[in-house]
C-alpha cells in the first residue's frame, strides 16, 4: 500500500497542472484516511482538495476570459469550506470571489455557458428568421403558439441520439467523468449512466438555443409591438382549470415585477408557483399532493411529484416532454437545476436574470394550456 501511494505521489508532484490527476489522486488519500479512521488527515486531505479547486479557478482564467468554468470551481471549494466549518474567512473569501467571477461571466460569457462560440451567430440568424414568422399573428395567436408548438427536440430523442455509438464518444473532453459530492469522488459515470448524462448535455445545448436566443428575441418583438402583453397573458392564465385562485394573485404580482425588470422577484416567485401549479394538477388528476404517514403528512419533492404526474398522465407525450423539460431546467443535478440552487443559497445574483424569468414565464404557459387540451 506504502509503495502503491508513494508512486501516485510521484506522479502527483510532476505534474502540478494537471489538476483531474491532482484531485483523483487526493481522493485515493481520502478514502486511505477513511479506512484507517484518521479524522484530522481526512480534514487536512480535504482542505487540501479544496485548495486545488480554487488553485485550479485561478489557472483557469489566468487571461480573464473563463471567468464561468472559474467560478465551478471556486464554488466548489466553497463548499468543501462550508462543510468543513471553521474556515469562516476563507468562506468569504471565496463567496466574494465566486461572486465576482459569476457576474463577470454573465456579462462577457453568458453563451458560452451552454454552447460553443462557433454557432452563436448561427443562433442569432435563426431567432431572426423565427420571430418574423410571428409579425403578422394577433398577440393571442403568438401566446398560443408558445402553449402549444414544439421548439426543440424531446429528450427521449436525444436518449436515441446518445445511444449510437458514434455519438457516444463526442463529449468524452468537455464532461467530466466522475461524480463528485462535498469535494469528494463517489463514482465514475459509465454505461446507462454515461448515456443518460450525454443525452441531458445534448438536450440542454437544443433548449438552450430556444431560450437564449430565439424565446428571447420573442419576448423582445411581443414587448414592443403589444404593451399590453401581460395582462393578455394574466387573461389566459386566469382561466386556466388548473391553477389554484389563490395562486393567481402572486403569478400576477411576478409578472408586474418582470414588467418592471425586477427579476430578483420574478424569478422567486415563479420558480416556487410552478412547483405549486404541478401539486394542483396532481390534485385535478385526482392524486394525492401528500404522503400520509404514521404521524405525519409529508409533501412530496418536485422530483417525487413529476413522477407521480408521469404516472398517472396516460401516456400524454406533450405532457411527458413537458414535465422532462420542467424536471432537467428545475431539479436535475445535471441539468440547469435552478429551483435547487435558488432554495439552497448558490443561484448568485447575474443568474436572476432575464432569460431564466422569460423561461419560467414559459412553462407557466405551457402548463396553463393543460386545461385547455383538458377540455
Amino acid at each position: 500500500m506504502k509503495n502503491f501511494y508513494s508512486k501516485k505521489r510521484y506522479k502527483y508532484h510532476k505534474q502540478d497542472n494537471d489538476f483531474h490527476w491532482q484531485q483523483l489522486y487526493i481522493d485515493l488519500e481520502w478514502k486511505f484516511f477513511d479506512f484507517i479512521n484518521d479524522k484530522d488527515k481526512k480534514r487536512e486531505t480535504s482542505v487540501k482538495k479544496a485548495n486545488t479547486y480554487e488553485t485550479e479557478a485561478v489557472f483557469l482564467n489566468k487571461d480573464g476570459k473563463n471567468n464561468l468554468a472559474s467560478a465551478h470551481f471556486y464554488r466548489e471549494a466553497l463548499q468543501i469550506f462550508q462543510t468543513l466549518g471553521g474556515f469562516d474567512e476563507k468562506v468569504k473569501e471565496l463567496k466574494l470571489k465566486l461572486q465576482k467571477s459569476y457576474q463577470k461571466g454573465l456579462e462577457n460569457e453568458m453563451v458560452q455557458l451552454t454552447m460553443p462560440n462557433f454557432f452563436e451567430e448561427e443562433f442569432r440568424k435563426d431567432a431572426e428568421e423565427f420571430v418574423k414568422l410571428f409579425q403578422d399573428k394577433s398577440l393571442e395567436d403568438i401566446l398560443k403558439i408558445l402553449s402549444s408548438q414544439k421548439f426543440f427536440q424531446s429528450y427521449t430523442e436525444w436518449l436515441e441520439y446518445a445511444k449510437d455509438p458514434k455519438n457516444q464518444s463526442s463529449l468524452s473532453e468537455i464532461l467530466p467523468v466522475v461524480e463528485i459530492e462535498e469535494g469528494i469522488m463517489k463514482g465514475k459515470y459509465e454505461g446507462e449512466d454515461s448515456i443518460k448524462r450525454n443525452a441531458i448535455h445534448y438536450y440542454r445545448i437544443d433548449y438552450s438555443n430556444f431560450i437564449y436566443f430565439k424565446l428571447q428575441k420573442l419576448f423582445e418583438f411581443i414587448q414592443n409591438k403589444y404593451p399590453n402583453f401581460i395582462q393578455k397573458l394574466m387573461d389566459i392564465i386566469k382561466q386556466s382549470s388548473i391553477i389554484s385562485e389563490e395562486r393567481i394573485p402572486l403569478i400576477e404580482h411576478s409578472l408586474e415585477r418582470f414588467q418592471n425588470r425586477d427579476y430578483i422577484s420574478t424569478i422567486h416567485i415563479l420558480v416556487f408557483q410552478i412547483e405549486g401549479i404541478l401539486r394542483d394538477l396532481l390534485l385535478n388528476m385526482g392524486e394525492p399532493q401528500q404522503k400520509v404517514l404514521p404521524n405525519k403528512d409529508e409533501f412530496y419533492l418536485l422530483g417525487q411529484i413529476l413522477n407521480r404526474i408521469r404516472q398517472s398522465s396516460q401516456g400524454d407525450i406533450h405532457l411527458i416532454e413537458l414535465l422532462k423539460f420542467i424536471e432537467v431546467y428545475l431539479v436535475d443535478n445535471q441539468g440547469d437545476n435552478i429551483r435547487n440552487l435558488i432554495a439552497h443559497g448558490y443561484f448568485s445574483l447575474g443568474n436572476f436574470n432575464i432569460v431564466v424569468a422569460e423561461c419560467l414565464i414559459f412553462i407557466i404557459l405551457r402548463l396553463t394550456l393543460l386545461k385547455f387540451e383538458a377540455r
